[in-house]
């Protein structure tokens, strides 16, 4: 339990050998641990001297190459996170592009020019599929117009016809004086014309709804 021999690189340099410690260097025969910034072994030989011999150093150049990886290290895990977040926003440009070019396309058409079809490649990928899908979907809603626009036609001239008999009878009744048998000739002339009329809307209103 006392020192027999004592040496240290510094003399201002100490290590604190407690009776504790040389106990469980005799019960374990070598311990290790540190303290503060030294790495401590203690061993113990046995024998009638029954002495413990202790050791302490400082791995200068194992924590110099320890904190040389840390640097490395951090600067491959940064230089990493930048290459990362750059090749994520080009390559995400890249694939987002061809969506605001369709974007881009679509906003231009409207109902007065639905002759105009999104540009498509040869490519088989999800954007030409995308693209081939409106473009099906416009010639849809191009059909659709067509027909609309036609059945307007023909609703305006059949409903036009009519209308202009009715108006020709009543202005050529009212250029003179009439019989009162006169005025119901027209009247139910007009009549079978407004009844005309009538059952033309009544049609139109069935195929509208």
């Amino acid at each position: 339990g006392t020192p027999a021999y004592y040496y240290s690189e510094l003399p201002a340099d100490t290590l604190r050998i407690e009776s504790d410690l040389l106990q469980k260097a005799r019960e374990k025969k070598s311990i290790y641990f540190k303290e503060d910034h030294k790495e401590v072994v203690a061993y113990y030989y046995g024998g009638n001297n029954n002495r413990v011999v202790v050791c302490a150093g400082v791995d200068e150049e194992g924590r110099n190459n320890l904190n040389g990886l840390r640097n490395v290290l951090l600067l491959c895990f940064t230089g990493g996170v930048l290459i990362s977040f750059i090749g994520g926003y080009v390559f995400s440009g890249q694939l987002l592009r061809p969506i605001k070019r369709i974007a881009n396309e679509v906003k231009d058409i409207s109902a007065y020019s639905l002759d105009r079809r999104i540009l498509t490649t040869d490519n088989e990928d999800e954007w030409n599929a995308l693209a081939n899908t409106l473009n099906e979907l416009l010639d849809r809603l191009k059909e659709s117009f067509e027909l609309q626009r036609r059945f307007i036609a023909n609703a305006s001239h059949e409903l036009s016809s009519p209308l202009t008999l009715i108006s020709s009878q009543i202005e050529i009744s009212l250029q003179r004086h009439r019989t009162e048998e006169e005025y119901r000739v027209v009247m139910n002339s007009v009549m079978q014309d407004v009844r005309h009329m009538s059952n033309l809307v009544q049609t139109l209103l069935r195929f509208a709804s």
